[in-house]
């Protein structure tokens, strides 16, 4: 990031979240830790509409370690996703629906994965 391109280094820094969260076996609080880190970062370089994808996944671990009131919604102490999708973020509003589907789709919450691919459609 010193020499280099910010906004596609820290658009690179979202996606290791992105990947270690759906695709790895990574310990979900060292991975919130550490999308922390880039959360702060993306804010002092003034990348909003970034850091409220990478908010969006860390929501999303903390949904998945239980320490949510409905682990469907992307709603909590990090974000809240109605405020999200009322704004014109695109790349996040499309990532509220994908999390919240494969949420669904992970614990086994069938109907409300068929009413988010219809809300979306």
């Amino acid at each position: 990031l010193l020499t280099g391109d910010v906004w596609h280094g820290c658009q690179n820094a979202v996606y290791y979240v992105a990947q270690a969260l759906f695709h790895s076996s990574i310990n979900l609080e060292q991975l919130l830790e550490e999308g922390k880190v880039f959360t702060d970062q993306l804010e002092g370089y003034g990348l909003h509409d970034v850091r409220d994808v990478n908010l969006l996944m860390l929501q999303a671990m903390v949904n998945l370690m239980g320490q949510s009131s409905d682990p469907m919604e992307l709603t909590g102490e990090l974000i809240n996703q109605e405020e999200l999708l009322a704004t014109d973020n695109y790349q996040a509003i499309v990532l509220v629906y994908h999390i919240r589907l494969w949420l669904a789709v992970f614990f086994q919450r069938h109907e409300i994965a068929g009413s988010i691919i219809r809300e979306f459609g």
